[in-house]
């Protein structure tokens, strides 16, 4: 998967999702020398980080930000992390205030979740946060280990 990630924030913060996306916020590169955002804005156990490329940010923050209002299920899967949200988003089994997607495919690749009232924080936070993730995607370096956090 990717390695060297380079943390965005360097600061602890508490526990709602901004905050937890902020603390698990880095940017690696692919195998395949795609820079990516790694996200999570949820801790806990059967959620992952998702990675979204750095090209497809913009793209994929206004896809987001469009359930800031609540899911409506998209049928068409294309692999795009924009694609990805679109297939994979649903709200939560007894809890319309929450929602889960991922943005792989791949065998054990695991969903995350975020309160809908968290979703614009969310997304306001990475985009604010764009400067410095074009510049950390133009110099960290690829690898293939297991794409756990690295911080500065």
């Amino acid at each position: 998967m990717s390695s060297n990630r380079v943390s965005v924030f360097n600061s602890p913060s508490n526990s709602d999702a901004v905050k937890i996306c902020r603390d698990a916020m880095g940017v690696s590169i692919l195998e395949d020398g795609t820079p990516v955002l790694h996200f999570a804005p949820h801790k806990g156990q059967g959620y992952g980080a998702q990675l979204v490329p750095v090209s497809e940010l913009p793209d994929f923050l206004n896809a987001l930000e469009g359930y800031a209002n609540g899911v409506e299920r998209h049928a068409d899967t294309i692999p795009t992390a924009t694609d990805m949200l679109h297939a994979t988003i649903a709200t939560v089994e007894g809890d319309d205030s929450t929602v889960t997607f991922k943005l792989s495919g791949a065998r054990g690749s695991k969903s995350t979740k975020i309160s809908i009232s968290d979703i614009r924080g969310v997304v306001n936070m990475i985009r604010g946060s764009m400067p410095r993730i074009n510049e950390i995607a133009g110099i960290v370096t690829p690898s293939n280990d297991s794409g756990e956090s690295e911080s500065e």
